[in-house]
């Protein structure tokens, strides 16, 4: 069996008794890749003439629209806590530069998309829950029990006090 366990330590830049944080895990896979027609990748590019002078896109203007034997990275398998966050996961009250600790698990071998669970990384998202936006995030790849894992010291970016979704004058 193999189960993923995610630390989490968030830290903010501010204090404050009513904040509405919570956290989200994206686990992704690094060199997927398939041979049935739904891995083939579409390219809008192809034919192209106007790319003729681009050497990064112009391999794919000479390349069909349906491209077989493309390897993906970064392709989401799996996404817990996705929309608002996970509920409870951050304490509303919060201590400027004071972590919080969050952890959570995820059962990698109940899932059928994961091809090589040696390419695995896991991104946690820094949600604000009254407006849904995702503030921060950070991606870690997934260490082996033998390493020290975690994603550590999560710190929101600093906005500008007109940005600040309470305006009420301070920074984040």
């Amino acid at each position: 069996e193999t189960v993923i366990t995610m630390y989490t330590d968030v830290s903010f830049l501010y204090s404050d008794n009513e904040a509405t944080y919570a956290l989200a895990y994206v686990v992704t896979e690094d060199g997927m890749e398939g041979d049935t027609e739904e891995w083939n990748q579409q390219n809008t590019y192809s034919g192209n003439t106007a790319l003729d002078t681009s050497d990064w896109l112009y391999p794919w203007a000479q390349k069909r629209t349906s491209v077989s034997g493309v390897v993906y990275d970064d392709v989401a398998v799996a996404a817990i806590g996705i929309g608002k966050g996970i509920e409870g996961s951050l304490s509303p009250v919060i201590v400027e530069g004071t972590p919080q600790h969050h952890s959570t698990t995820y059962d990698v071998d109940s899932n059928e998309l994961v091809q090589d669970k040696s390419h695995l990384k896991v991104a946690v998202l820094l949600f604000n829950t009254d407006t849904g936006e995702i503030v921060n995030a950070e991606q870690s790849r997934i260490l082996s029990a033998s390493e020290v894992s975690g994603i550590e010291n999560l710190v929101p970016f600093a906005l500008a006090c007109s940005e600040c979704p309470r305006a009420c004058g301070h920074t984040i």
